[in-house]
């Protein structure tokens, strides 16, 4: 349900916080699905929950929405029936163990295509040595905000803090009073100066910010890092792409 080819850096980060802020479900995986040609976001993600009961509870709701558009939850294995029953090309993430399927070239000529050109090899990107200093953690990014009144969306709270400075990302969870936004700019101190009467989402919901200390920040850029380092490329803790315990997942 999400656009095709749109993707911003912090796309991953605020999907994770989107599913884990449903309130019970917990996300533990999360994929951007490509073009395999293109590589362009093909406007659905992959998500793995922490129970089979868990994505089969999603995958029934028809109210979910995200940036503004709405979206189509399904199960793993009904979407792979439905591509196969229309001839789609069935990637590695989706195929049942043991299954047999042609590879993309393969399917190409099988359906008319021309298959993509052989690209030459990409230059290894460099990776962090272990003894390497994290990047700074400057708390003048970060506000935390309470009076949430436990049921806010995700969408709510970053458009209504976007109106006082550009927001990067929200940790929020739905249900909880509480939260930490992370600001694109370190403008911690104008914010709170500009919000000293706190920032109205409605007649009866009001957040106070505050500022977030040393040690809150370093626990908040810690989780991010980790979340990013478990998300991104579809990995998980300890680096494993995990392919198996498909009947978790939903497509979204």
């Amino acid at each position: 349900g999400l656009e095709y080819g749109k993707e911003t850096p912090e796309l991953i980060d605020e999907l994770t916080a989107f599913f884990n802020g449903l309130g019970g479900e917990r996300a533990e995986y999360l994929r951007l699905r490509r073009n395999p040609r293109t590589r362009l976001f093909k406007g659905n993600v992959l998500v793995e929950f922490a129970s089979a009961a868990q994505a089969e509870a999603v995958a029934q709701r028809a109210d979910l929405e995200f940036d503004g558009k709405k979206l189509a939850p399904m199960l793993l294995p009904a979407y792979h029936d439905e591509k196969l029953e229309k001839g789609d090309f069935i990637p590695d993430e989706l195929r049942r163990p043991g299954g047999t399927y042609p590879t993309y070239d393969e399917w190409c000529v099988a359906t008319g295509r021309e298959p993509p050109r052989a690209q030459q090899p990409r230059a290894e990107k460099r990776k962090p040595q272990d003894d390497e200093e994290p990047a700074p953690v400057d708390p003048k990014l970060l506000v935390r905000f309470t009076g949430a009144a436990g049921d806010l969306s995700f969408a709510e709270l970053k458009e209504k803090l976007g109106d006082v400075a550009p927001v990067k990302y929200v940790e929020y969870t739905k249900g909880e009073d509480a939260g930490i936004v992370r600001f694109a700019e370190p403008v911690a101190d104008a914010v709170l100066e500009k919000t000293a009467e706190g920032v109205q989402l409605s007649d009866t919901v009001t957040l106070k910010l505050e500022a977030v200390d040393d040690e809150a920040a370093s626990g908040f850029f810690e989780r991010a890092r980790a979340a990013a380092a478990n998300s991104r490329g579809g990995r998980r803790p300890g680096g494993s792409r995990g392919h198996g315990h498909r009947g978790k997942r939903g497509r979204r």
